[in-house]
């Protein structure tokens, strides 16, 4: 049986979207990655753009299933199964000494 040692943590999963929505969106001015030599990679793709637009619906459906996956390994699963007993066949013995007075 499949259990969680941890099953609080899916508690989280709505953490991003709360954030999304509490706090404002930051406006960047500067671009985020800066690439001196990019006149020359624009000159040699023939002066079309380097840029490859992405699908925001393929982004965010990647970043939530990241997200699930993260908070799905911290919740540690864990395969619990029946305990296995092992029947041995044994032998008792039992080793009596008397070292009373009478013995010797």
């Amino acid at each position: 049986m499949l259990s969680f040692a941890y099953l609080w943590l899916f508690c989280l999963l709505p953490l991003p979207w709360l954030v999304a929505r509490g706090l404002p969106a930051r406006v960047r001015r500067e671009p985020a990655l800066l690439v001196p030599f990019l006149h020359r990679v624009r000159q040699a793709a023939g002066g079309e753009s380097v840029t490859s637009p992405q699908d925001p619906m393929f982004t965010r459906v990647a970043q939530w299933g990241c997200w699930c996956f993260i908070v799905l390994a911290l919740a540690r699963p864990q395969w619990v199964e029946a305990p296995i007993e092992k029947q041995i066949p044994t032998r008792d013995l039992l080793l009596l000494v008397d070292l009373s007075g009478s013995m010797d």
